[in-house]
């Protein structure tokens, strides 16, 4: 596997502690040299994760499934925080 050195973290701002979680995480990323991109709209837009290595959606259901589409046409690996209520 490659190193990671540049993160996108896609912020679901309506859930209760996200936007706290991923400034503590793009925090600790910066801290150890990964480049972070924060990303508080959803869907993504085509292109969000050109040049991204890793994607963390922290939110609920609905937003990860927002991130899908695009991860998969970049093939981006996503790693999902689970701040919703509902839950597969």
């Amino acid at each position: 596997m490659n190193p990671i050195r540049s993160v996108a973290i896609v912020v679901n701002t309506g859930k209760p502690g996200a936007s706290l979680l991923a400034r503590r995480l793009a925090d600790e990323c910066e801290r150890r040299g990964v480049a972070v991109r924060i990303i508080e709209t959803f869907p993504v837009e085509r292109g969000a994760f050109d040049g991204i290595d890793l994607c963390c959606v922290i939110g609920g259901d609905g937003t990860l499934l927002s991130v899908v589409n695009e991860a998969a046409r970049t093939q981006v690996p996503v790693v999902g925080i689970n701040r919703g209520s509902l839950g597969f």
